[in-house]
């Protein structure tokens, strides 16, 4: 995980790539993005799993992890800000700040805005997401 770190760093210290920045490409990953967390709250796992690169280290976990989830919790998550850092021709980085709070479960559970960076990478011409790394996680009452 050191080495996405360092490289990220790297990427996000030459300001070049952010005059790159494309209005549609940014529109997409912002429709992508409202798409996957309306799966979540709909707790469709199956809609979800379809903006999650199928190569993505992460996917089948990401599979598993919501199964659980959706049995303990009803979660319900927004878009607060997205702010796009990187873009070449094989990923997108962007930072993004998350809301999520619990709307019923059997176990107790702290509602959160999260700072977030997201990697997505191409995959049929699209932006799925590859990997996220939580930045900072601030709980709130609601």
């Amino acid at each position: 995980m050191r080495w996405f770190v360092y490289i990220l760093l790297l990427f996000l210290s030459f300001p070049a790539y952010t005059d790159e920045f494309n209005e549609n490409e940014i529109r997409e990953l912002e429709l992508s993005i409202k798409h996957n967390f309306k799966a979540f709250n709909d707790r469709d796992i199956n809609e979800y799993m379809k903006d999650i690169h199928p190569d993505s280290p992460v996917y089948a976990g990401t599979k598993d992890l919501l199964s659980k989830l959706f049995k303990i919790y009803r979660l319900k998550i927004s878009l607060l800000d997205m702010k796009p850092l990187m873009i070449d021709e094989d990923y997108f980085i962007l930072r993004a700040k998350q809301k999520s709070i619990k709307i019923s479960g059997k176990a107790a559970y702290e509602n959160t805005i999260t700072d977030v960076l997201h990697v997505y990478k191409k995959y049929n011409n699209k932006w799925a997401l590859w990997s996220s790394m939580v930045l900072d996680i601030k709980y709130i009452d609601n």
